[in-house]
């Protein structure tokens, strides 16, 4: 008796160990970085159309392929018919179709500033395939909404390097402007030349942080009467 019931014991002391370790595992792919990704995890996000419906889905934006994607059922989908679409809010952010990629709106006003969220990805070896649509699982309509029929994965080969290319932008007279320096927002705002340079000596912004472009966005918006 006393045999069986150590024998017991090393049994449930064995099958909580696997179960420990399956549950770190399972908490370590959740917690796996999403390198190519703006966000860390995908998150509930909100989709505001054009015709004024609003549509609740989980997202993330792919910085490399400047797409947003869905997650459905651990099935990944690109975000189409972005014509269709007046606003994506998604984790407290606000993003705007341009072309066929989506900026986000740092700073309202006269001259609105945006963040072109974009990376370069750049392989040490020779991996492909990253990217490529597979083939549908089946299409997505939901609310007469079309996510998109392809699927891509969001798995990266091991040996990539992501480098963060982000663009600034500012919308001045309808037309959107670029700028990743001090010298290109001058450009873009000779009359405030003055002020922009008074403003850049005393407050030193790094035009690579977005903290610091919507500080700047403010300033400039504030320049003008």
């Amino acid at each position: 008796m006393k045999q069986s019931g150590t024998t017991q014991i090393r049994c449930k002391l064995v099958l909580f160990l696997v179960l420990l370790s399956f549950e770190a595992m399972a908490q370590n792919e959740q917690e796996k970085p999403l390198r190519q990704f703006l966000f860390p995890n995908f998150a509930e996000g909100i989709i505001q159309t054009k015709s004024g419906s609003t549509l609740d889905f989980i997202l993330n934006y792919n910085m490399v392929e400047q797409d947003m994607i869905s997650q459905q059922t651990n099935v990944y989908r690109v975000v189409k018919n972005i014509d269709d679409i007046d606003t994506i809010l998604l984790q407290n952010r606000k993003f705007v179709p341009f072309e066929k990629v989506f900026y986000e709106v740092l700073v309202k006003g006269h001259v609105p500033f945006f963040l072109q969220n974009k990376s370069l990805m750049t392989s040490a070896g020779n991996s492909v395939g990253y990217g490529l649509r597979s083939q549908s699982v089946g299409p997505t309509d939901m609310k007469r909404f079309e996510m998109g029929s392809d699927v891509v994965s969001i798995d990266l080969p091991s040996d990539v390097i992501i480098n963060s290319a982000s663009v600034n932008w500012v919308k001045k007279n309808n037309e959107m402007e670029k700028f990743n320096n001090a010298r290109q927002l001058i450009k873009i705002f000779p009359e405030y030349e003055k002020e922009i340079k008074e403003y850049i000596v005393k407050y030193k912004p790094d035009f690579k942080l977005r903290d610091d472009i919507i500080k700047l966005g403010i300033y400039c918006n504030g320049l003008i009467k």
